[in-house]
């Protein structure tokens, strides 16, 4: 076709400008989608404002099957200057993907905890979801990106290694979830990167470290504890930054377990063994207070087994006795290995490292709160010991010794019977001459 007349001599300039028009636009558009993307097919774009009219909230809905609106798509939360503050996005009204969020301390109970204290606000928070529920990291970072804390979770529960950092860098706590219930070591370390202390948790149950002093530099005794399993229930939403935790119950007391060892106020060893689950295993000795040994033998569950010993002050043997060897249950022999504590003298106390956050709850904005509560599961009790009448020359109990006024404050001996076992009186000591 032919164009003439002026129409003619200007249709190759408005085609251009046309041509050069749709290709600015669709530029434009390919931009914008990648800051601003389009809602889901069939879909809208909701926008709440601060009351100087900037956007404060860009959130993306449909309707589901019920004609409700949920978030579906693009959640962006900006500042009052426009600027991105965090985000993620929904699949029908549920968290999926990589969110983040810049916190400041007011707004969130979790980073108001003392070990957030040293660093710089504001936090970056950063939490993988699946179906609604933290699934993988939640890592919080402070302004300069250096990490200040790393959870792992599976299906909106505790569960992997949780870990704490010095602003240096270097790890401050760790320890090992299963499923909601810690189990496995626990270590914390001091800034330059040396083990300081070690607790174990055992299916739920905390095991710790304990000593006594008769006064400064003179102990009294020292051994491991098993606590009562604590039953809780655990909240998180990660949008608000809390985690919150309530003790239910408790189940089971507190009992000896594992290796206990008790001196003389002269510093000589007076006795040592094991436990297990309170009641006494493997092999345990005595001393006199001379330091020669008194007493030796085998327990299986508080009953003696096997062969015993005893000796005079001077060395000399005053009678062996055999007893009906007792094969030990699964899991009480003493094969379980104590945590070494690196540094000497008093091994330091470690604050158990269970989830912060006790903080006044904050309202929840309706369309960007979640709630988890992750219930523990059942108690795990500890063996119980056997109830058959033992031989006449198993100890009986003593009193509990009066703590020193000496003894440094963390090293309070705990309200239980703490006094070394008495050897077995089958032979009268003899007194030193």
């Amino acid at each position: 076709m032919v164009v003439h007349g002026w129409f003619g001599r200007l249709a190759p300039v408005v085609f251009a400008s046309a041509f050069t028009l749709v290709a600015s636009l669709t530029l434009f558009s390919c931009v914008g989608m990648a800051d601003d993307p389009a809602p889901p097919l069939g879909g809208e774009v909701i926008r709440e404002r601060y009351p100087n009219g900037a956007v404060r909230i860009e959130r993306h809905v449909i309707q589901n099957e019920n004609g409700d609106y949920v978030n579906d798509g693009a959640f962006t939360l900006f500042a009052p200057d426009g600027k991105r503050l965090g985000g993620g996005n929904f699949v029908l009204g549920k968290r999926n993907g990589l969110w983040t969020k810049w916190m400041y301390r007011e707004e969130s109970p979790l980073l108001q905890e003392a070990i957030y204290a040293p660093y710089q606000e504001p936090f970056l928070s950063e939490a993988s979801f699946v179906e609604g529920q933290i699934e993988g990291l939640w890592t919080i970072y402070d302004r300069n990106k250096q990490k200040v804390s790393e959870w792992s979770f599976l299906a909106g529960a505790p569960h992997g290694i949780w870990t704490w950092y010095y602003p240096n860098g270097q790890k401050l706590r760790e320890l090992t979830y299963v499923n909601g219930i810690p189990d496995g070591k626990v270590t914390q370390w001091n800034q330059a990167g040396i083990a300081n202390g070690s607790e174990q948790y055992v299916g739920g149950r905390l095991r710790k470290f304990e000593v006594a002093w008769y006064g400064p530099g003179r102990k009294h005794w020292e051994g491991w504890y098993l606590y009562g399993k604590e039953n809780t229930k655990t909240t998180y939403d990660w949008w608000l930054g809390q985690a919150s935790t309530i003790v239910v119950s408790v189940a089971g007391g507190k009992v000896r377990d594992g290796k206990w060892t008790w001196w003389f106020p002269n510093g000589q060893k007076e006795s040592e063994g094991a436990f297990a689950g309170g009641a006494k295993i493997g092999p345990w000795t005595w001393w006199h207070p001379n330091g020669q040994k008194w007493t030796h033998g085998d327990y299986v569950l508080d009953q003696q087994s096997g062969k015993w010993t005893w000796w005079n002050p001077e060395g000399i043997v005053e009678k062996h006795r055999e007893f009906p060897v007792i094969a030990a249950p699964p899991g009480t022999g003493g094969e379980q290995e104590d945590p070494v504590l690196v540094e000497s003298g008093a091994p330091a106390t470690v604050e158990s490292a269970a989830l912060p956050g006790t903080a006044p709850a904050v309202e929840s904005p309706p369309v960007t709160s979640d709630s988890i509560e992750v219930e523990s599961a059942p108690p795990v009790t500890a063996p119980a010991p056997i109830t058959e009448a033992a031989p006449s020359i198993v100890p009986a109990p003593v009193g509990e010794p009066a703590p020193s006024a000496e003894s440094p404050p963390t090293t309070v001996p705990a309200p239980i019977d703490e006094s070394p076992a008495p050897a077995p009186d089958d032979v009268s000591p003899s007194t030193s001459g």
